[in-house]
């Protein structure tokens, strides 16, 4: 079974996460699968925005820990590794497509940085998010050491990375994260109608307001991402080294 499933149909490329055994836990060929799949639709002249949705009842539940743990990367191919996933934030961001994140259920870790990634996000009244990664040692990824804080203040941004508090249901409008939360039985509708109406734009519309958007956050963004790869490299390193590493596997 392919852990991303591409699709493409009316101008949008639907791209799902699909490992729901493991709640879409993010393992090296989804990182591969998810990587061409949103370049592919980001160079298809007949797309002009990427739908990016989890399967089963998560959204992504982070990076699985069981398969970093059973083998834990050395060091000197980590860094290379976790650009990997810093890239899947460059082509949510800095790709000319406006990208559309559906959370259903959990988004959590490397998986929670992609709703603040988008252009824009729908949450199902069943969605949560949580960064746990400095619980276990490890470090955000994403560009949410910088991102997080446009959504909320500064200082309940911190709350979040560092405490690993998780924000459920209306906790997610008061911290500005959702605009509101969608009852589980209308969000594929909510989902089409927000769609529709992207699709009203014309694409020449769409890319130049992504454009001018981000423009301002390119260089803090990308800062972030860099500091973050050097940050977890080292953490992750740490672990290892200190044999504490298949802990992790366990908590």
């Amino acid at each position: 079974m392919s852990p991303v499933l591409y699709e493409t149909g009316g101008r949008v490329a639907r791209i799902t996460l699909n490992r729901p055994a493991r709640l879409n836990a993010i393992n090296g060929a989804m990182l591969d699968g998810l990587n061409a799949a949103l370049q592919q639709a980001h160079d298809d002249a007949e797309t002009d925005i990427i739908l990016l949705a989890g399967s089963g009842t998560a959204f992504c539940s982070g990076d699985d820990l069981v398969e970093l743990a059973s083998n834990p990367p050395r060091r000197e191919g980590l860094e290379v590794a976790i650009d990997r996933l810093q890239t899947i934030t460059r082509l949510i961001m800095f790709g000319p497509k406006t990208v559309v994140c559906a959370v259903r259920g959990w988004a959590i870790g490397g998986g929670a940085s992609w709703p603040l990634n988008a252009d824009m996000a729908i949450w199902s009244e069943t969605a949560g998010i949580r960064f746990p990664e400095g619980l276990h040692g490890l470090f955000p990824s994403g560009g949410a050491t910088v991102l997080l804080e446009r959504f909320c203040s500064p200082h309940r941004a911190n709350e979040i990375l560092m405490l690993g508090r998780p924000l459920k249901g209306p906790e997610l409008v008061r911290a500005g994260l959702a605009t509101d939360l969608v009852p589980a039985a209308d969000f594929d509708d909510r989902v089409s109608a927000c769609l529709h109406g992207l699709l009203a734009l014309p694409g020449d519309t769409l890319a130049r307001y992504k454009t001018a958007r981000i423009a301002s956050l390119r260089d803090p963004v990308e800062c972030a991402l860099q500091a973050e790869t050097r940050q977890l490299t080292d953490a992750i390193d740490a672990l290892i080294a200190s044999g504490q590493f298949p802990d992790i596997k366990r908590a």
